[in-house]
């Protein structure tokens, strides 16, 4: 029985997994912040929208959906969808960058339930 690798081909064990807190950035420290927009932020983000088990909607930002959705389904990280599972995927979108996928999901997240309906019926 082989380890479970990564996305980067390598091997990982489960002793060697570990949490690490979110990186603080400085405002002052500007140099590096070139280096991280282009590692983290750009490239294909994708903007979902997701049913809960209590037919409310959650909507998401994200690079890699179902693993997005899978997060959700089995971890407690997200304090809203913890309490809500199972999530069903109903709608996602795909922005060409971190910043837009914001954009996006601040603007779904003000429409109303039934234009987020009508949204999610218009893209089938």
């Amino acid at each position: 029985m082989s380890a479970p690798v990564s996305k980067t081909g390598m091997v990982v064990r489960p002793s060697e997994v570990r949490i690490l807190p979110p990186p603080q950035i400085c405002p002052n420290a500007v140099r590096g912040l070139e280096k991280l927009s282009k590692s983290i932020y750009n490239g294909s983000w994708h903007v979902y929208i997701g049913k809960c088990n209590d037919n409310t909607l959650y909507t998401g930002t994200t690079m890699d959906v179902v693993e997005r959705i899978n997060e959700h389904n089995t971890t407690s990280k997200c304090r809203y969808t913890r309490a809500r599972k199972p999530i069903v995927l109903l709608y996602r979108e795909i922005c060409k960058d971190y910043g837009l996928a914001r954009k996006r999901e601040a603007q779904i997240k003000s429409l109303c339930r039934s234009e987020k309906l009508a949204l999610i019926k218009k893209s089938f």
